[in-house]
């Protein structure tokens, strides 16, 4: 159905949406590592995207895509975990797997991207009332983060080069006091001063997190399902 595609055919895709997902974008773009597969036709109709970590995106132009033959490739394929997420799937997809329990665990949700889409922001309208102290994390200091428990390198991304996902956590002791609003603020002002929007996803019931992006002025881009799916017949 599907065959893995060498890196230097990459290219040939870029006329295609595939690149609203910037972990997707980054195994196109061979920053990080992952797999992509394609249908045999010179201009393929359908494209599978799959980073290390397991998140993944289905592309299709095919409106009688065959779900119950793509189960079977993702179930066949060694290169595909037995647990993966699918961003923006395909509703046909999820109506195939909720109706086969014995086969497929899942879980499906909704997720909301927002974009801060102004020209400036200052950081400085967003101080908190506490004493805060920021600075840049780099290769020199990334150490200082430790204690955190981010495991950035073994995560999602391949290294501390390429992290490149907005992500906040705050110190329980030090929630609610504005400070995640004050960091976000600065890291929108230095994406802007490098010609970068920033981007904003997060589930559509994470109260705390929507509130932060909105009092940002991020601006909603769309909602999209995330489909996670088990694999049972990979344990047999």
């Amino acid at each position: 159905m599907l065959n893995e595609l060498g890196e230097d055919r990459y290219d040939s895709l870029r006329e295609k949406t595939l690149k609203t997902f910037p972990l997707m974008a980054a195994v196109l773009e061979k920053n990080q590592s992952g797999a992509v597969f394609a249908s045999g036709e010179a201009d393929p109709r359908t494209v599978f995207i799959i980073s290390r970590s397991g998140f993944s995106f289905l592309y299709t132009a095919d409106p009688e895509l065959d779900y119950g033959a793509f189960c079977r490739f993702l179930v066949e394929t060694p290169a595909i975990p037995q647990y993966l997420h699918i961003y923006d799937a395909p509703s046909g997809l999820s109506d195939y797997v909720r109706v086969r329990p014995e086969e497929f665990g899942i879980k499906l949700r909704t997720r909301i991207q927002l974009q801060y889409r102004k020209e400036e922001i200052s950081p400085e309208a967003f101080r908190p009332a506490m004493e805060a102290d920021a600075f840049e994390i780099g290769d020199d200091n990334m150490a200082s983060i430790g204690p955190l428990g981010l495991d950035i390198e073994s995560k999602f991304w391949d290294s501390k080069a390429h992290f490149i996902e907005i992500d906040i956590l705050t110190a329980p002791d030090h929630q609610k006091k504005g400070l995640a609003k004050y960091a976000t603020a600065l890291f929108i002002r230095q994406g802007l001063q490098k010609g970068i929007r920033t981007n904003w996803d997060c589930f559509e019931d994470n109260a705390g997190s929507l509130h932060t992006a909105l009092a940002l002025k991020f601006t909603a881009v769309k909602n999209y399902p995330l489909l996670s799916l088990f694999l049972k017949e990979k344990e047999k």
